[in-house]
């Protein structure tokens, strides 16, 4: 009786939802309707930018901000990589801002150095805190023409990239890159 008990408690467990964080091979090609770009196999060094790049250059923006799927988590080592794979393959003139933490009273600044370039046509990418934790990421998200969200594998829940979304809005979205954790 004991065995049986057991093995019924074990098929309870296990159709309970688990909240847990998705291992790398667990996470879908789609979070809410944002489609990832690039899963860390394929990004896995410098060279490796280059056609994550492609992948975004090809679309019509000249501001991408890159958005934190997870709070307490930096975006600038992805930044500077596409940062440097744009200027190497023919966006000599783009411009990285980054935007992390920044006080409110810096928020217009940002965005008015943004539109500045945007009326040169010259591309710019942004760098944000998770808008989760910080609210100066919001207009400044909502102030650029594109967001992509950068989604540390082993660290983020789920949850928690579904909530960064709806804060953001989905539309605002070009796609996602899951990055190795450090």
């Amino acid at each position: 009786m004991i065995g049986i008990d057991l093995m019924k408690k074990k098929l309870a467990d296990a159709k309970r939802p688990v909240s847990r964080t998705p291992r790398e091979h667990e996470w879908p090609e789609e979070i809410d309707g944002v489609r990832l770009i690039a899963r860390p196999d394929v990004v896995a060094g410098p060279e490796d930018w280059p056609p994550v790049w492609f992948a975004f250059a090809q679309k019509n923006w000249t501001s991408m901000v890159l958005v934190p799927a997870h709070p307490n988590v930096s975006v600038l080592a992805v930044a500077r990589a596409l940062a440097s794979a744009a200027r190497a393959y023919a966006e000599p003139n783009l411009t990285l801002i980054e935007a992390e933490h920044v006080p409110a009273s810096r928020v217009q600044g940002i965005l008015a150095d943004v539109d500045e370039r945007t009326a040169l046509d010259q591309r710019t990418i942004v760098a944000v805190a998770s808008p989760l934790d910080d609210n100066s990421a919001v207009p400044i998200i909502r102030g650029c023409d594109v967001a992509v969200m950068v989604v540390p594998l082993g660290d983020t829940p789920m949850a928690t990239a579904r909530r960064t979304i709806a804060l953001v809005g989905r539309g605002a979205f070009l796609g996602a890159i899951t990055v190795s954790p450090h």
